[in-house]
């Protein structure tokens, strides 16, 4: 039984590859909490509440400066050959370093805004610019480790990271004492000194070339440009409800409700690493449809789907469990308030399963402009119920427009993506299959 299920384990390169990814995961979550207990020592909630509103900045410039021509490299990469792919990337980056020149000066231009909201030093602000670029940098190299199928490689340059930036924030944290600035510039050393190693990477593998090509900016802007309501939206989500509770609440909040969020990790530990691993497999899948096989294909992928879900919701309980073993066990006693959000918080992000299947039909159809309009809406939604519960339940209140956000948000992605790309999510187990012939 051992040996077959061993066999089975080598043959399935989503099992394969899922187990590697969460692994690598797994690892640096596994240090991170480790190192947790001493770092909330040593951090008081406003000093993490200001390291948090650090991360808030950085994800949204990373959200404009094109993230989301990034993550669409699946879309792109099984449809071209190794020298449009060479082009195709080295226009990406391109792309995303002017941009990123372009909200440098922006940020110059509302100095005092920034200042006021963040509540961060102008220098450390002007930091989220390079950070940002490498960001992408790095981001455009582990989805190529995902597209190449090279997963070992993928856990190197990972653990990598991971070593170096917990040691980076033991010296400045702990070492220099420096607080929440500290952990601040653990984070922008760490992303500096990675990009150099994946732009090398890049170089090497033969994917960089100086070449402007106007075709493929335009095919990214076209992609990418519908999709900048729908990346906003997340921003909107995780970023803006922090500069609420920062500037309604205070830091001392915003800290406690991060650690919250640090804890919500247990869950995305495992769930995105299923879908980082299944979503080639699945993109792969789709790209192969044939009048012969669509029926039985599209039948297969749901039953797969549903399991995921299933795997999903045991997920989310052990999550909340391992979150209150934590927070009441081994980190400050001044953190332990932050409990009360975690079941909230755990519930917004199982609901988004729902979201994580039906919207990569929709990207396979590159029908984006009606889903960024959802999501916008969506999260406009929840920041509007976020400013007005605040007001009645104070932190909780964020907690609670998470929830309902996320809902309406998965729910519209469902109903429009199975407009555009019929599925047959109510009828998988019937025996006619429920889908209508064309």
């Amino acid at each position: 039984m051992g040996l077959k299920a061993l066999n089975i384990f080598k043959k399935s390169s989503l099992i394969r590859d899922t187990f590697i990814y969460t692994l690598t995961d797994a690892f640096g979550k596994a240090l991170g909490f480790i190192i947790l207990p001493f770092l909330s020592y040593y951090l008081t909630p406003d000093d993490l509440g200001l390291a948090t509103n650090f991360s808030v900045l950085t994800s949204i410039t990373v959200l404009l400066a094109g993230s989301v021509m990034v993550n669409a490299l699946p879309y792109f990469f099984y449809d071209q050959s190794k020298e449009e792919r060479r082009s195709f990337i080295s226009n990406l980056l391109i792309l995303c370093s002017v941009i990123c020149l372009f909200l440098l000066a922006t940020f110059f231009v509302f100095r005092n805004v920034a200042i006021n909201y963040l509540k961060l030093e102008f220098e450390v602000i002007l930091l989220a610019i390079p950070v940002t670029l490498a960001q992408l940098i790095q981001n455009a190299n582990l989805v190529l480790f995902r597209l190449e199928e090279k997963p070992k490689l993928f856990a190197i340059y990972q653990v990598t990271y991971i070593v170096l930036h917990i040691i980076l924030m033991v010296v400045m944290v702990i070492v220099l004492r420096l607080g929440g600035y500290g952990r601040i510039y653990a984070d922008i050393v760490a992303f500096m000194v990675m990009a150099v190693f994946h732009m090398y990477r890049l170089i090497k593998e033969g994917y960089i070339e100086i070449h402007i090509n106007f075709k493929y900016i335009k095919e990214l802007l076209k992609f990418g440009v519908p999709l900048l309501p729908h990346s906003l939206s997340f921003w909107l989500k995780g970023g803006a409800d922090k500069i609420i509770i920062t500037n309604f609440c205070g830091l001392y909040q915003n800290g406690l409700y991060s650690m919250a969020l640090t804890m919500n990790s247990i869950y995305n530990l495992v769930s995105n690493a299923l879908m980082n691993a299944y979503v080639p497999s699945l993109q792969k899948r789709l790209s192969c449809l044939t009048q012969e096989n669509e029926k039985s294909e599209k039948r297969s992928i749901i039953k797969q789907n549903y399991l995921i879900i299933v795997v999903f919701s045991i997920i989310a309980v052990l999550a909340v469990v391992g979150a209150w073993i934590i927070l009441n066990y081994l980190v400050e006693e001044k953190y332990k308030e932050s409990f009360k959000f975690v079941p909230l918080l755990i519930l917004g992000q199982w609901i988004y399963c729902i979201y994580n299947m039906s919207i990569q039909y929709i990207y396979k159809e590159k029908k984006t402009l009606i889903l960024g309009a959802i999501t916008f809406t969506g999260s406009l939604i929840q920041v509007l119920l976020t400013w007005l519960f605040v007001r009645y339940w104070g932190v909780m209140g964020v907690a609670y427009a998470a929830v309902i956000g996320s809902l309406l948000i998965s729910l519209g992605i469902f109903v429009y993506s199975n407009k555009v790309f019929q599925m047959p999510w109510f009828s998988v187990f019937s025996k006619q299959g429920g889908l209508k012939e064309n």
